[in-house]
């Protein structure tokens, strides 16, 4: 659905969360405000979903495998780089 839907990948948003924001935002028409912009600065400073480590995940502990898992998005992440 070109032009109606925003892929934002995971990664990206903790790498530049702000960048990321911007590009949400410019994406539906809405302008960010000075205050919204750093009291979200500030929210991503903080990270508190980072305090109690990393989540991981093992996908053979639902009985799957990566390529059962991968194969419906197979052109998606393909598309997007996301191998």
């Amino acid at each position: 659905h070109p032009g109606q839907v925003l892929d934002v990948v995971h990664g990206d948003f903790h790498r530049d969360p702000m960048a990321i924001v911007e590009r949400i935002y410019r994406f539906i028409g809405i302008s960010l405000d000075d205050a919204t912009r750093t009291a979200m600065m500030r929210r991503a400073k903080e990270k508190p979903e980072l305090a109690h480590g990393v989540h991981r995940y093992d996908i053979t502990e639902f009985g799957m495998t990566e390529d059962e898992v991968r194969a419906p998005f197979g052109e998606y992440i393909a598309n997007f780089g996301l191998n």
